[in-house]
């Protein structure tokens, strides 16, 4: 390999057994490839994979990789952004499924200082995996849409990024198809691209909790906003969680009423079908592409909302009341449940003292009772689990609830 390859690839090599040869980093991976075959000539029963021209290579992406993302985004892909090291991964994608989807584009990506793809000279650079320096010959150029050069410097702070805000360790190459995808991303004729989500509050009005949560999902892909609940009551109410709060947050609630806060919460969807980039057009009265996530208050709301056509998926956190009451008197909630259009996850504290396990059993009864899409998860955990601003949070649950949302609004909402 290359003398400039990190250390941590060269120990990593050795541990698994390897003896290095380091190559002059000026002479890249063409000065690496030459030595291999200098040292597989000179060695009886020698063997080179040669990934660079091995037609194995972007054959198993053909019969893995973009059969996976084929089928993990139900066909809906429109574009793939990959690094080229073989250019095997990118070849074996396209071949797949652009005869499955004509408009599917294959970008591909790399370094700047080495941009041998659009026609450059190549050069050293620092986004190891990719930029051989020459077309690898199972690379199909004649399939790749676009080319997409990238700096050492984006490819750093974007690597770095995953780890720290994504928690994932990835190299240098997925901080540089990272970049690349985000600027893809950010072009006027891919927005549209974005499912949405109504987060809807606590008794405690949008407070930092429900702005977090709301930024959480914006980081995941989504068109996430947070209504003011209680606009007609108390305008720009937020309040924290003290006994004074409490008390303030009920007397609220008790003003409010549900045919007032369905109003909003399609206000909400009507609003939200008017912005750029929120997918509108794929979706008739926006049912393939809005969620709702609430949270106590809210969660009782979000389980009466999820009646309205729009709502395709709804996370409902310990929403209480619903077998009993509904916002401003009248039927309760849960006589609404044949209503309900899409799929329900609720969540609950087993010593959650607001909401005795009756009410949990009569919300999971009345939802088997009229085959509803759901799930009821249920946590050894107090009310207000999920927030980290509450003396009742608690961790391991909050963290198990969340990776359910995502599962719930990624499959629901169908995002790539």
């Amino acid at each position: 390999m290359p003398d400039t390859m990190s250390l941590e690839r060269r120990a990593m090599l050795k541990a698994y057994g390897a003896q290095l040869e380091l190559t002059p980093g000026i002479e890249g991976m063409i000065g690496a490839i030459r030595r291999a075959e200098e040292i597989v000539a000179s060695l009886p029963h020698a063997f080179i994979p040669q990934q660079f021209v091995n037609p194995a290579n972007p054959k198993i992406h053909r019969e893995t990789t973009a059969e996976e993302l084929w089928a993990d985004t139900d066909g809906e892909i429109d574009i793939v952004v990959s690094g080229v090291g073989t250019g095997g991964t990118i070849t074996g994608i396209a071949e797949v499924i652009k005869p499955r989807k004509p408009s599917f584009q294959a970008i591909a990506v790399e370094p700047s200082a080495s941009h041998v793809l659009t026609g450059g000279s190549p050069g050293g650079h620092q986004v190891q995996g990719i930029g051989a320096g020459f077309i690898p010959k199972v690379l199909r150029l004649e399939l790749i849409d676009e080319v997409i050069s990238v700096t050492d410097e984006d490819a750093i702070a974007f690597s770095r990024c995953l780890a720290t805000e994504e928690g994932l360790l990835s190299g240098i190459s997925s901080g540089a198809a990272l970049w690349a995808a985000i600027q893809v991303g950010k072009r006027p004729e891919n927005a549209g691209k974005f499912p949405a989500v109504i987060v809807v509050q606590e008794i405690f009005g949008v407070n930092i909790h429900i702005r977090e949560v709301t930024e959480r999902l914006a980081q995941q892909g989504y068109v996430a906003i947070a209504p003011a609940i209680f606009q007609r009551q108390a305008p720009g109410f937020e309040a924290k969680y003290t006994p004074e709060d409490i008390q303030l947050g009920r007397q609220y609630k008790e003003q409010t009423k549900a045919e007032e806060i369905l109003s909003d919460i399609q206000s909400t969807i009507a609003y939200l079908k008017t912005l750029p980039n929120v997918n509108a057009d794929a979706m008739p009265a926006a049912s393939e592409a809005i969620a709702s996530i609430g949270f106590c208050f809210g969660g009782h709301i979000v389980y009466l909302a999820a009646t309205l056509p729009e709502i395709k998926a709804t996370a409902s956190f310990y929403g209480g009341g619903i077998p009993n009451s509904t916002p401003g008197g009248g039927e309760p909630t849960i006589t609404h449940t044949p209503d309900i259009k899409g799929t329900l996850y609720a969540f609950f504290g087993t010593e959650d003292q607001g909401i005795p396990p009756e009410q949990t059993e009569q919300v999971e009864a009345e939802l088997q009772k009229h085959n509803i899409p759901h799930q009821v998860f249920r946590y050894p955990a107090e009310h207000g689990f999920f927030c980290n601003h509450r003396a009742s949070y608690n961790a391991e649950a909050a963290a198990d609830a969340w990776l359910k949302v995502k599962e719930l609004f990624h499959k629901q909402l169908q995002t790539v």
